[in-house]
């Protein structure tokens, strides 16, 4: 009889427990039902403490529920609760690295060719002595010597202009994402046109050449004027004026903001 009484009183917390359970389970089912929809992170936020406070926390995650990284302890429950925040499984892609390697290959490429064509000077340049290649931070440019592809004083292509050109834009045909052709003039320019005319009518000839002999987009390809407010030597000489007459294309591999 004794024995009898001490189980049934050693058994008496049972009975607690399953109260307290149960108006656990009651509570859950009013939280739940006067969350608005779209708001139940309270509900998960209290239903996470709930757990930690009831149910000891493993140190790690068993093997067969491993995906991704590991944390271990109570830090598995943090990102439930919006304590913390991990980071994606899934990181952004980075084209950092294929954008140089994609505008390395098309300015040795286009080196390659320049040195290639060194033999005989055209017109009165050669084709390496004509156009210069200079890296750039979003991409490389081509500066083309005026005087070695127009005729002087006109926004016409020369014969042999035209040729030259023509064989630099069969070079280029990589992955820029935008093409600028710049018009660059001196200030004693002679003729009808003013160096802003000049300048704009030159860009937009090399444009055309670009889109039609050319792989590059055509709708990726641009041009503009700065006539002779962007002089690169001094007008007051003729060496200096005659690399102020030039057409710059720039390839640009990643957006800069320009557009």
């Amino acid at each position: 009889m004794e024995e009898e009484e001490e189980e049934q009183e050693g058994s008496g917390w049972l009975v607690s427990f399953a109260d307290l359970m149960t108006l656990l389970f009651a509570a859950f089912v009013v939280l739940y039902g006067i969350t608005p929809r779209g708001k139940s992170d309270q509900v998960v936020g209290v239903s996470s403490s709930i757990r930690e406070a009831f149910i000891e926390i493993p140190d790690e995650i068993p093997e067969e529920f491993r995906k991704g990284e590991m944390y271990k302890g109570k830090i598995t429950f943090e990102e439930v609760k919006r304590e913390r925040t991990f980071n994606p499984a899934i990181k952004k892609f980075n084209r950092t690295e294929s954008i140089l390697r994609s505008r390395n290959d098309d300015m040795q490429r286009i080196e390659v060719f320049l040195d290639s064509s060194s033999k005989g000077r055209g017109i009165q340049y050669s084709l390496r002595q004509a156009t210069e290649v200079s890296e750039t931070e979003f991409g490389f440019s081509l500066n083309l010597l005026g005087r070695a592809f127009f005729i002087p004083g006109s926004a016409a292509l020369s014969a042999k202009g035209m040729e030259e050109l023509k064989s630099i834009a069969s070079q280029l045909k990589g992955d820029a994402i935008k093409i600028l052709v710049e018009g660059h003039t001196d200030e004693t320019q002679t003729g009808r046109l003013s160096p802003i005319e000049l300048g704009a009518l030159r860009a937009s000839r090399v444009r055309q050449v670009l889109m039609e002999h050319s792989k590059l987009d055509p709708k990726n390809i641009y041009s503009t004027s700065y006539g002779d407010s962007r002089p690169i030597a001094s007008h007051k000489t003729k060496d200096g004026r005659l690399k102020n007459n030039r057409v710059e294309i720039h390839l640009i591999y990643q957006d800069d903001g320009r557009f």
